[in-house]
């Protein structure tokens, strides 16, 4: 009989364990719909606590269409049916839920006496499928089959004693297979992954709980991944450990997503060619290989001649079709020359091509020389021909550098000689290049003394609340009227800031104009906005940037609320550590951070939900393809979906034409700017935006 008792005793100690330490929402009704219990993942779900819902029927927390239908399965349920469904239900703060719930009846001596339930937040699933409908709905329905196993193992014997029904989904073994095998849990495991068990036996031993992800082997020999959150349980008397209870999620197709977000760090989304992070890692690999084998390595990098004319005269859509056609002519030229080389889109209308087992110079001049009337090919698109250009610049390891800085600045120096010496050519890197580099180095100098003389000023574009059709923000552009070059595009003497470290200069005097203009927008009454400035990664890693920051603020009695910083998603993943900590700081002054550009970079999803990230700003790139191919489409939502997920807001770039403001209105972004609300606006016009006349 004490043994019974002991075991009833086990049994309902495992259950109570389990209940409060499962990581998805659990609860229990009573036979009126009427909730009991409510663990602690359940008031993170919802939003309330449990004396809150306490006593409330389950339907008080959906909407009235949902409510019906599921009211509707509850008798079926006290009936004693087990039921799996999914619905919507309205957290304390409004904002509504996608979940899975599993309901079943809890039965004591034959008897219904509740239900009991389990609940998982669907938000992050929906929006990875959301994001990947564009590869033929290959993800689709991903974590629809997924069932959640329950076990507990007795640590003295290592038998399973307490197992659920769904370990047979994940596993392919029936219970009883568990129970009455005592190696058969340690069996499924993956040789090579059961080190990560081993390994978190300390831990266990702590007192601490585990969750690991490891791959097992299902009954049918394949192998699958699973998540198994651990929690130890301890004998209060002896605090000896008795106990393991553990909850198993199948996790095979949440690694066939992160395979694809894998594909996407790697690729370029509009030409699905490797991407510059992809490209730096070839050439360092060629480099390694080349110091070996005594053997040489080519960097080449190409940019199409006067493509920015192409994107103005007949739109980007147009020039979008140009970039993956001669995409589709580098991969066929390449496979054709059977030679070891890797093309790579590196961002606009510049690719670059690394070519490894290199003997003599003469094979880059012959591949130079065949690649260049492949380009200029006429192209067909929408009854027309055109016919483009490139300019080749290259730069050879080890005899121009050892290194991959060195050797992609030398083969950029020697693709602008061939700009300059009439396009449609290349251009071998040779000592002394820089010298007819003129222009770049004339606004690398006149920028020393361009705050000076006054030539450089702001531009400020709307951010428009698109529900209210209120400005909410302002974006501010820096602009450079040369006295003797004219305007020079933002897109040329940022980079060259950068690179000379004038950046830093000229980001102060940014923000310095910035709150001036604030103060006197205040001063004549304008509504309250934000605005919004690009910071750079060279500026964020300046010694004394936050106090400067600080003085800027104190010196013009500025709200910190009012200004956002822009950083793009390779400045935020460059020296991760160190810019979350600078990023941490900044927030702490009250200005949020906005993620720009967001989706062209490399940026990991769980270092995204680690940053104080406040708004990410769809790439316009993505924006003005949603005419274009569904994949755009499905980026957008995804970018939605996911930032909502984490409690970040949106804004979309680049919004031109209508039918991409409706777009993005249907999916839920409310916050856009581009030339389809107003292009950017010098300062002393910026009162006409909010109707205010001198």
């Amino acid at each position: 009989m004490t043994n019974h008792l002991s075991e009833i005793d086990t049994h309902i100690e495992t259950y109570i364990s389990l209940f409060k330490n499962n990581p998805d929402a659990s609860y229990a009704l009573d036979l009126a719909g009427r909730f009991t219990l409510f663990n602690e993942s359940a008031v993170q779900l919802t939003g309330y606590t449990q004396d809150e819902v306490k006593g409330e029927h389950f339907t008080s927390l959906m909407k009235n269409d949902e409510a019906k239908v599921i009211n509707a399965m509850f008798p079926k349920v006290i009936s004693g049916d087990r039921r799996s469904f999914e619905t919507t239900i309205i957290r304390k703060d409004g904002v509504h839920i996608c979940i899975s719930v599993t309901a079943v009846p809890i039965i004591k001596n034959g008897v219904v006496q509740g239900i009991i339930g389990i609940a998982k937040d669907m938000t992050e699933r929906n929006s990875m499928l959301a994001e990947l409908t564009f590869s033929r709905n290959q993800l689709q329905n991903i974590f629809d089959s997924i069932d959640i196993c329950l076990w507990s193992i007795d640590v003295k014997t290592m038998r399973v004693f307490q197992i659920s029904p769904a370990c047979e989904d994940i596993f392919g073994y029936k219970q009883e297979e568990f129970l009455q095998n005592a190696q058969l849990w340690e069996n499924t495991i993956h040789p090579e992954d059961k080190p990560i068990i081993e390994g978190c036996h300390q831990e266990l031993l702590m007192g601490k709980t585990v969750n690991i992800e490891y791959r097992a082997l299902h009954k049918d020999g394949h192998v699958i991944w699973v998540s198994d959150y651990i929690v130890p349980v301890f004998n209060y008397e002896s605090n000896e450990l008795i106990r393991l209870d553990g909850v198993i999620k199948d996790m095979t197709d949440q690694k066939e997503v992160e395979k694809q977000l894998q594909f996407m760090a790697y690729h370029d989304p509009l030409t699905e060619l490797p991407n510059r992070r992809r490209f730096n890692e070839k050439v360092l690999e060629a480099i390694k290989y080349a110091e070996k084998h005594n053997e040489l390595v080519g960097i080449m990098y190409l940019d199409l001649d006067r493509f920015k004319f192409i994107n103005d005269t007949l739109g980007h859509n147009v020039g979008d079709e140009f970039l993956k056609i001669i995409s589709k002519r580098l991969v066929q030229f390449i496979e054709g020359e059977n030679v070891h080389a890797t093309v790579t889109r590196q961002g606009g209308d510049e690719f670059a091509i690394v070519l490894c087992h290199v003997r003599v110079y003469s094979e880059l001049c012959s591949f130079a020389e065949k690649l260049l009337p492949i380009i200029t090919e006429p192209i067909h698109l929408n009854n027309n021909t055109y016919t483009i250009t490139t300019s080749i610049g290259i730069s050879i390891y080890p005899d121009h550098s050892t290194n991959l800085d060195g050797l992609i600045v030398r083969a950029d120096q020697a693709m602008y000689l061939a700009k300059e010496k009439g396009k449609n050519t290349y251009q071998v890197y040779q000592t002394g290049l820089t010298d007819g580099l003129t222009r770049k180095m004339n606004i690398e100098q006149s920028l020393h003394k361009a705050i000076d003389k006054n030539e450089l000023y702001l531009e400020y574009q709307p951010i428009v609340n698109i529900f209210d059709n209120n400005i909410i923000g302002l974006e501010a552009l820096l602009r450079w009227n040369h006295t003797k070059l004219g305007k020079i595009s933002p897109a040329e003497f940022i980079h060259i800031a950068e690179e000379s470290g004038q950046i830093i200069k000229v980001g102060y005097w940014v923000l310095q104009k910035v709150v001036e203009h604030l103060n006197t927008w205040r001063q004549i009454g304008l509504p309250e906005f934000y605005v919004s400035v690009n910071i750079s990664g060279r500026q964020l890693s300046e010694e004394y940037f936050l106090n400067t920051l600080k003085t800027i603020l104190k010196t013009n009695t500025v709200s910190p609320e009012s200004i956002k910083f822009e950083i793009t998603e390779s400045v935020a993943m460059t020296n991760v550590s160190n810019m979350m900590k600078q990023l941490n700081e900044i927030r702490n002054l009250g200005i949020d951070i906005f993620l720009d550009d967001f989706g062209t970079g490399y940026s990991s999803l769980s270092y995204l939900k680690k940053f104080p990230i406040h708004t990410v700003k769809i790439d316009q790139s993505f924006v003005r393809g949603l005419n274009q191919k569904n994949y755009n489409r499905s980026i957008c939502k995804a970018i939605v979906s996911m930032a909502q997920s984490l409690n970040m807001n949106v804004i979309a770039e680049g919004v031109e034409e209508e039918n991409q403001w409706l777009f993005l209105k249907e999916i839920g972004c409310g916050e856009m700017q581009g030339y389809y609300f107003s292009k950017p606006t010098p300062v002393d016009t910026i009162e006409k935006l909010f109707g205010f006349k001198d």
